[in-house]
């Protein structure tokens, strides 16, 4: 900013004021050197200044800019002008000097703040009831200003002495101006009167341009009023702002005070009816509860009783006044003085719950709450709450738990109680160790995911027992500590326990159940001969490689095969001596494949081919020629007879997009028929769908 201050005096007094360039650079310094001298001194200290919020920052704001910046430039200002200058101006330096630093320090009060408040308004302090002002107040306002100003420098006719006592209507004005709005109004106002004011004191109108014949000392007089105008203006609407401030302040803490008063006010009041209401407790209350309560002496006699209380004792309350209380409690349940008998015990408020008595032939348990009084009857005030229907069940549920803890622990299906968050084992009963062949103990406060074969499958357990609240008999893969792994029908639902939610699970060992089925499931797939996949198991493994071949986008090869002349075969040498052709051919077969294909027999001496992952035209034409060799080799029977077949085979090739099983069975199926078809003349073994006409 400096910059620009500097090189705008320089081209102001260079070319409008037409000073030679030494004085303007000097002057230029020197309205520059003042600004930032008295900026300093108002940034400097702890407290920089920011704005027009209290009084000390107006006193700063004049004493920096108004008295420390207008003074360096208007000495530099003076300096130049009566010492550099070639022009004789007739004035002296203190005149020279008097005369700038009353421009500058005028314009600086005036003008400065109206300036602040408008391009800083972040820092123009608004009154909350300023705000509220209307648009029509401040145009009020415009208008009685313009009509002061009219009336003090421009009526026609008017005597000099009486327009110089006019300007005095300017100061009510901006007082009140002042008092009731915004820093940035107040200060646009102050403005607008200066301009008016040097305006027509430069036309040569009103009380200053007419008194004073100099007019060099017509505008030092009216920059002095102008300064001490603006002074008294700022200084009066801070003082405001600073009063409001502080009325609002008193009044926050009035309300705040009103507030904590009236809260007391109610507190006191609450204790003084809780007071009254103690005092008529020994009148009214006793009658009232519904629950046995009566006041004992300190010597241990009845003073005071419900009705309550005389149907618990079967004794009519008038009837208990002056009984001792031992005659019907136990001795010493009530006992108030300390152990030297002198005096009260410091404990005066005490809950007892081991109080017995016998009442009506039956034993009775009570809990007693006692509260020791001073006035107006020394003693204590005792209420009791008959328990006995509590303790019963009490009795009652810990007998059961005790009860299912026996059933439990003799149980010998196995369970455990873990915590659902984290796996944390905290019961377990004996069978659990006898199935897990281990001490369960040490695995108390233990985590259990390590029993899981797969720590994913308890996150789905505890998922399915969210939705159905119990689970029964699912089936899942645990852990021995040896490492083995075991399946478990496992059932269990949610609880909570000792304020924790927590999973009780019921173990069975179905590991023996499961391999049994696992192996008569091998069997219903596989056939009894030859140790093949049979129909069943084909009507699996095919849906598979198709979807294999679609996925990888793979060729795949169905072939369906029989042996030529195996009838004769049986015929000639028995059905013993077929089922051992058949069994060696299988063994053959089974050879001749990779680990990725497959086969099958469907039935008699057919058998079904699944090659995937073999070219058509190059893998598969040797490997159909490997194969029938193979095959086609001598089979020695037990009889000491050798024999030799031939094949029949028909096949497939899977084409993208069809998913259909039975479609590639029905083409491969006729691929056969028609190489067994063309037996006698056909030039190949083995026909291909897509070749067949």
């Amino acid at each position: 900013m400096a910059p620009g201050v500097f090189l705008g005096a320089f081209l102001g007094n260079a070319f409008f004021l037409h000073w030679s360039i030494p004085q303007a650079l000097l002057i230029a310094l020197g309205n520059t050197m003042g600004p930032l001298l008295g900026a300093g001194f108002l940034h400097r200290g702890k407290s920089p200044w920011k704005d027009f919020t209290t009084a000390r920052d107006v006193y700063r704001f004049l004493g920096g800019m108004g008295v420390l910046g207008s003074g360096v430039t208007s000495i530099v200002g003076s300096l130049v002008m009566v010492k550099l200058s070639s022009e004789n101006t007739g004035m002296s330096f203190v005149e020279s000097w008097l005369a700038w630093w009353t421009s500058d320090s005028c314009s600086i009060l005036m003008l400065s703040p109206a300036i602040f408040t408008w391009f800083f308004p972040e820092n123009s302090r608004i009154h909350p009831s300023f705000s509220k002002r209307s648009d029509l107040l401040m145009g009020g306002a415009i208008l009685a200003l313009l009509l002061v100003g009219w009336a003090v420098y421009f009526f026609p006719g008017l005597p000099e002495m009486t327009s110089l006592g006019l300007t005095g209507m300017f100061l009510p004005f901006l007082v009140w101006v002042a008092m009731t709005m915004s820093q940035r109004k107040v200060f646009s106002f102050l403005g607008i009167i200066l301009f008016l004011q040097f305006g027509a004191t430069a036309m040569g109108y009103g009380p200053f341009a007419h008194l004073v014949k100099n007019p060099q000392d017509a505008m030092i007089g009216m920059e002095l009023l102008g300064m001490m105008t603006g002074f008294a203006v700022i200084l009066v609407n801070v003082l405001t702002l600073e009063r409001r401030s502080v009325m609002e302040q008193l009044e926050h803490i009035n309300r705040t005070l009103e507030s904590r008063v009236e809260e007391r006010t109610r507190d006191l009041d609450q204790k003084t009816r809780e007071l009254s209401g103690q005092l008529l407790f020994l009148q009214l209350l006793l009658d009232s509860l519904p629950v046995p309560v009566f006041i004992v002496d300190p010597k241990g006699y009845f003073a005071l009783s419900n009705q309550k209380l005389g149907e618990l004792l079967g004794v009519a309350p008038p009837d208990l006044i002056g009984r001792s209380v031992d005659e019907f409690f136990d001795s010493g349940c009530f006992n108030l003085f300390s152990e030297d008998g002198a005096s009260f015990s410091e404990d005066s408020e005490l809950r007892r719950e081991d109080i017995t008595f016998c009442a009506n032939g039956q034993k009775r348990t009570l809990i007693a709450n006692r509260v020791s009084i001073q006035n107006p009857i020394s003693g204590m005030i005792v209420s009791l709450q008959d328990i006995s229907e509590r303790v019963f069940l009490e009795q009652r549920i810990q007998e059961r738990e005790q009860l299912f803890r026996l059933i439990v622990e003799t149980l010998p299906l196995p369970m455990i109680i873990s915590r659902k968050s984290d796996s944390v084992l905290l019961y377990a009963n004996p069978s659990v160790g006898t199935l897990f062949q281990l001490d369960i103990q040490p695995w108390i406060g233990r985590p259990l995911l390590s029993f899981w074969a797969d720590p994913n499958d308890r996150d789905l357990f505890l998922d399915e027992v969210t939705q159905k609240g119990v689970v029964l008999d699912r089936e899942s893969e645990l852990r021995m500590p040896s490492g083995e792994k075991i399946w478990m029908s496992i059932s269990g639902g949610f609880s909570h326990i000792s304020d924790e939610d927590v999973l009780i699970v019921a173990f069975r060992d179905i590991h023996e159940v499961r391999e049994r089925q696992m192996i008569l499931h091998q069997e219903v797939r596989t056939d009894f001969l030859t140790g093949l996949g049979n129909r069943k198991d084909l009507q699996e493994a095919l849906p598979l490689s198709i979807e294999r071949a679609r996925e990888g986008a793979t060729p795949l090869v169905v072939c369906i095969l029989d042996l030529d002349d195996f009838k004769a075969v049986n015929d000639l040498f028995g059905h013993a001596a077929g089922d051992i052709l058949l069994r060696e051919m299988a063994l053959r077969m089974k050879a001749s494949l990779r680990a990725e294909d497959y086969i099958a027999r469907l039935g008699g001496d057919e058998f079904v081919l699944i090659l995937e992952n073999l070219e058509p035209n190059e893998d598969l034409i040797g490997f159909l020629d490997r194969f029938r060799e193979l095959i086609e080799m001598p089979v020695a029977l037990p009889t000491g007879e050798n024999v030799s077949i031939g094949l029949s085979l028909g096949l497939t090739i899977y084409t993208e997009g069809e998913t259909d099983p039975d479609l590639l069975m029905r083409q491969a199926d006729e691929a056969l028929y028609r190489a067994k078809a063309e037996k006698g003349s056909r030039s190949s073994w083995w026909k291909i769908y897509s070749m067949a006409p």
